[in-house]
């Protein structure tokens, strides 16, 4: 009996036929970009936007979850092919190493994560807060198996400890939120660089809503089968 209305709930937002009269074709992701917009075709000032990668990545995760589970092979290796293009373009565009954001986005950027990607612009910022700790954490949640496919060793290494004693900006935001939800993001985040420092933390933290310490336990213990 739900399977009708969770059919509906995927062709509105991952509908991947063109010749659907109900609703449109994959109404977020824009192939060209290689990414999802927020807002989908709708505009504001400095053009389309998407602020959350990992919001973005986990849509495409459960809708190739639903189709593998109703037997939907093609549609699933369609989703597939989907949720890829969203990581990879989540890595390049709003996870930067300092490096990487230097030849990408050029002075005066110099940070090392996009908070909100305009089309004509990169914003160090969220819409509901300024805190790096926010701009950091929605860049990454929720933490899902399809996560490792968008936060990486490499850029939370940068981030955390670009160099000795460790003083990155992902680091002094994990500080800065002081044991809170977001802090256990950062610090799971963390635990592909240093699983063991990440452990002794992350239990100390108060989870945020729809997030457990049993699901943080969970991915920590895995972090290290990271995905290709």
């Amino acid at each position: 009996p739900f399977q009708e209305p969770l059919n509906q709930l995927l062709r509105d937002y991952a509908n991947p036929s063109y010749v659907d009269t109900q609703f449109p074709f994959m109404r977020h992701f824009d192939a060209f970009d290689g990414h999802s917009w927020a807002a989908g075709l709708f505009t504001f000032g400095d053009g389309r936007n998407q602020e959350s990668t990992g919001e973005a990545i986990n849509a495409y995760y459960s809708a190739y979850l639903y189709a593998k589970a109703t037997g939907l092979e093609e549609t699933a290796d369609f989703y597939e092919i989907i949720l890829n293009m969203e990581a990879t373009s989540g890595k390049l565009y709003w996870h930067p190493t300092t490096a990487e954001a230097k030849q990408l986005y050029m002075d005066p950027f110099v940070h090392n994560a996009v908070g909100i990607l305009w089309s004509a612009k990169a914003d160090f910022a969220t819409f509901f807060g300024a805190d790096a700790e926010f701009i950091f954490g929605i860049q990454m949640i929720p933490f899902t198996p399809a996560t490792k496919l968008l936060v990486t060793k490499d850029w939370v290494s940068d981030a955390w400890c670009p160099a000795k004693p460790c003083a990155g900006p992902m680091k002094a935001a994990a500080e800065h939120a002081n044991l809170n939800g977001w802090a256990q993001f950062l610090y799971t985040a963390y635990s592909m660089v240093d699983r063991k420092a990440a452990l002794d933390v992350v239990a100390k933290c108060t989870p945020d809503d729809g997030n457990t310490l049993t699901n943080v336990l969970h991915w920590i213990a895995t972090s290290g089968q990271q995905l290709a």
